[in-house]
């Protein structure tokens, strides 16, 4: 879940989507709620699933004045450059510690355990090494 399309997209698209549930909604609690639902199904949707965008849709609703008057700027200004750092920082660190990173899935291992196991074992999480 931090990936780097998981970073960047993932906090982008839910700041947006916080930002447009405040400016659309009048009342905190239903823009708050909307913000941090939809934002979670979009990341789904997008495949950039990342928790804290999540946090961020809330941060844009009920963040307080000065994210509000920000409005969408809140997205390009601290969250885009913010998340771009974060992820160079990640990118750095595991290269200086001799980590891989981004990590690459192992698609032909998913597919050869979904035809052995069967999709209710890879969904519980027991896919073998």
């Amino acid at each position: 879940m931090a990936q780097p399309w998981s970073i960047l997209g993932g906090n982008v698209v839910s700041a947006a989507i916080g930002v447009t549930c405040a400016k659309c909604l009048g009342e905190p609690l239903m823009a708050a709620a909307l913000a941090g639902t939809a934002s979670v199904a979009v990341m789904f949707v997008l495949r950039c699933l990342h928790p804290p965008g999540g946090a961020l849709a809330l941060m844009a609703v009920l963040g307080g004045p000065a994210i509000k008057a920000a409005g969408y700027g809140f997205v390009l200004w601290p969250v885009a450059p913010a998340s771009l750092i974060l992820l160079v920082m990640g990118v750095l660190f595991n290269n200086l510690t001799g980590r891989r990173y981004p990590h690459l899935t192992d698609q032909a291992h998913l597919d050869q355990s979904l035809q052995n196991d069967g999709p209710c074992t890879l969904a519980a999480g027991r896919v073998q090494e």
